[in-house]
């Protein structure tokens, strides 16, 4: 006999697939990364699509997407690349172009750059490339496939490397963009809007989109309930009182990734238990972050 679902509105329809399953299985699916629509993050996801269907040109608008670490900037690199996993088709017609994706070495200089983009490609190099013949590699197969766009992804780790580095390999990125009128759409920290700036021409060239932190308003406590809602806890939940997300947010700093891991281990500890996420529970979970 099916159980009735009808006291399980708080849910999202995906957390009400998982209510009637076991504790173990329910806390994996409460691990698992899930995708909340936050106004910044497709507003974000918004312009990125603008720019890849805009028209090419000789000089492509590139964007920097940045702000504190943990606010979703991978989680929204993954989302535009999953949605055109099968490339993109330009409005004038012709073959699909592919979105190529790299994150950035924590040294990088100009060849461990350009050795990253032949992996990427899966091009075939022989040991002990040069500049020249990765350059020449990478050419080659962009000619070949034409991406519809080159995605960045720690861009803040240019500047772990020298000045001159960082000149070396924005001026390649400058060099991709122009040679095959795609945009490069850079992820990264607020330190990325720095080294873009060190170069006017780069400046001008990349629009900027900041992930802010959170302030308490009705955004944040609609954030709060969305989130709460892809939990399978089988009672509801009744903190989104503005003390308490008062609390979360002071304690999270605002910060996206924070307050998804403080909810997710208040979560964890309701399965098999109270079953929702309590005031109590939340306190339980902010003293043992600084056990």
């Amino acid at each position: 006999m099916t159980e009735d679902t009808t006291n399980y509105s708080h849910l999202s329809e995906l957390a009400l697939e998982y209510i009637h399953r076991s504790d173990d299985e329910r806390k994996r699916f409460i691990c698992q990364d899930k995708w909340i629509a936050l106004p910044f993050a497709e507003q974000a996801i918004k312009r990125i699509e603008e720019l890849l269907f805009f028209p090419k040109n000789k000089r492509m608008t590139c964007l920097l997407i940045h702000g504190e670490s943990s606010m979703g900037k991978s989680h929204i690199l993954d989302r535009v690349r999953k949605k055109y996993s099968a490339g993109i088709q330009r409005r004038d017609g012709g073959d699909s172009h592919p979105i190529l994706a790299l994150q950035l070495v924590a040294t990088p200089d100009e060849k461990r750059v350009m050795s990253a983009i032949t992996r990427s490609l899966k091009a075939p190099t022989r040991n002990r490339e040069t500049i020249e013949s990765l350059e020449r590699v990478i050419s080659n197969v962009f000619a070949r496939i034409k991406p519809a766009a080159l995605f960045l992804d720690e861009f803040n780790n240019i500047d772990a490397c020298s000045r001159q580095d960082q000149k070396k390999i924005l001026n390649f990125f400058k060099y991709l963009s122009n040679e095959y009128r795609m945009p490069v759409i850079a992820f990264g920290t607020s330190l990325s809007v720095s080294i873009i700036g060190y170069d006017p021409q780069i400046s001008r060239r990349f629009e900027t989109f900041l992930l802010p932190t959170w302030s308490l308003n009705e955004e944040f406590i609609d954030f709060v309930a969305s989130l709460v809602a892809t939990y399978p806890l089988r009672k509801k939940s009744h903190i989104i009182e503005p003390r308490l997300c008062r609390e979360i947010l002071e304690v999270c700093d605002g910060v996206t990734g924070e307050v998804e891991k403080l909810l997710r281990r208040a979560a964890l500890k309701a399965v098999g238990g109270e079953e929702r996420i309590t005031p109590s529970i939340i306190s339980e979970v902010i003293d043992q972050r600084w056990l």
